[in-house]
């Protein structure tokens, strides 16, 4: 596209910039990814919700992730 340039050698400005790890962003946003594996529109969302935060979250937040995901299991299971 004549007189389009486009800015490679960084990254747009957005949220996800704003953190130097993926670490990082988990440990700032595990509140809301807590909200989206609950409460996520799709399985799609959650389960990338869930991937980052099994990866990147910690000892500590596994052990409530995986409490969470024992609770939604019972939630399921009684509907």
């Amino acid at each position: 596209m004549k007189g389009t340039h486009h800015n490679t050698s960084r990254p747009p400005d957005n949220q996800f910039t704003d953190y130097d790890t993926p670490d990082e962003y988990v440990r700032a946003n595990r509140e809301t990814l807590i909200e989206v594996i609950k409460h996520g529109s799709t399985d799609w969302v959650r389960a990338l919700a869930l991937a980052a935060f099994v990866e990147y979250g910690g000892e500590p937040d596994r052990e409530q992730l995986r409490r969470e995901i024992e609770r939604m299991n019972r939630l399921e299971d009684s509907e």
